[in-house]
């Protein structure tokens, strides 16, 4: 959310330097964005899409993966956090940790 004016940050396999005064290059911060996710506190997930569909929402809008793709990843996830079961499950009826999830 800031924009460091010196140093290194570095995640994966992808570093950006900053200098005082320079300007790093779009598509490598970019690239480096593509790597790291965040999760709020107050996760807010869209109460009229199901666990799946909200797992999938930036899989297709920002990644612009087919929705049929962004389906089989967003599975393997929840599948991954032990939720595959509720995929099809509405927001309200989850628990504030599936929620979370």
């Amino acid at each position: 959310l800031e924009i460091p004016t010196s140093g290194t940050v570095r995640i994966g396999d992808e570093m950006l330097e900053f200098r005082p005064g320079g300007k790093v290059p779009a598509a490598d911060i970019r690239r480096l964005r593509l790597q790291t996710g965040m999760v709020f506190q107050n996760f807010q997930l869209f109460p009229h899409r199901t666990a799946i569909e909200n797992v999938m929402e930036g899989l297709v809008t920002v990644l612009k993966w087919s929705p049929q793709r962004a389906h089989e990843r967003a599975l393997a996830l929840l599948e991954k956090v032990g939720m595959a079961h509720k995929a099809d499950a509405w927001p309200a009826t989850l628990s504030g940790g599936q929620q979370q999830r």
